[in-house]
């Protein structure tokens, strides 16, 4: 229904906030992270999720687009609906969310308020390869938002590099991440060697 919104932030709560769109104010709600980094009276834009039940419409909020996408691949998941999922992008960055589905590790998973042993161990059955495929080159792309686009693409290169020396993409994103000052524009190939070094510390 919305796609975004962008306008004056003139209050807010841990969970919701309310954005001023000419002379209109539309309540949205937003995780606890991204609620504590907004103040009242700067201008935002957040990306939206509208979620309609018979008895209510709620709009969902997030900073980046990312963030909504990977919202929305949580809640397709058999009893994780907009609240949980959101509960989980409140603690875990979709970075720090994803790999924990492709670790299968469900103890980071059910941290999450609403979110227990057996929902995790869901999310993960049902999202792993969809996670595998379309969250971690987005990740790798949006890591850091001064990166060039040339840098995106080497790491991906260097993970997917790594993957086909038989390493877990897991552990491959996670050792290419590792790799810092390193100069803008560097290629795959350092990528890679440095990703090698740093794996074994895995």
């Amino acid at each position: 229904m919305f796609a975004h919104f962008k306008g004056i932030i003139s209050d807010k709560d841990d969970e919701n906030v309310i954005i001023d769109v000419n002379d209109i104010g539309y309540n949205i709600c937003v995780g606890k992270s991204t609620a504590a980094s907004l103040n009242v009276g700067e201008s935002v834009k957040l990306y939206t999720h509208t979620a309609v039940r018979e008895d209510d419409i709620s709009v969902y909020g997030f900073l980046t687009k990312i963030e909504l996408d990977f919202f929305k691949l949580l809640i397709t998941v058999n009893g994780v609906g907009a609240k949980f999922a959101l509960n989980i992008l409140s603690i875990l960055s979709v970075e720090q969310a994803a790999l924990a589905i492709i670790s299968n590790d469900s103890k980071t998973l059910s941290s999450a308020n609403g979110i227990g042993a057996k929902t995790a161990q869901r999310i993960i059955l049902d999202l792993k390869d969809k996670v595998d495929s379309f969250t971690m080159g987005d990740v790798l792309s949006a890591d850091a938002s001064s990166s060039a686009d040339c840098d995106s693409a080497a790491k991906r290169e260097a993970v997917d590099a790594l993957v086909s020396l038989g390493y877990s993409r897991a552990n491959a994103y996670k050792a290419v991440s590792m790799v810092t000052d390193v100069p803008e524009g560097t290629d795959s190939e350092t990528y890679l060697k440095l990703g090698l070094k740093n794996i074994f510390t895995l």
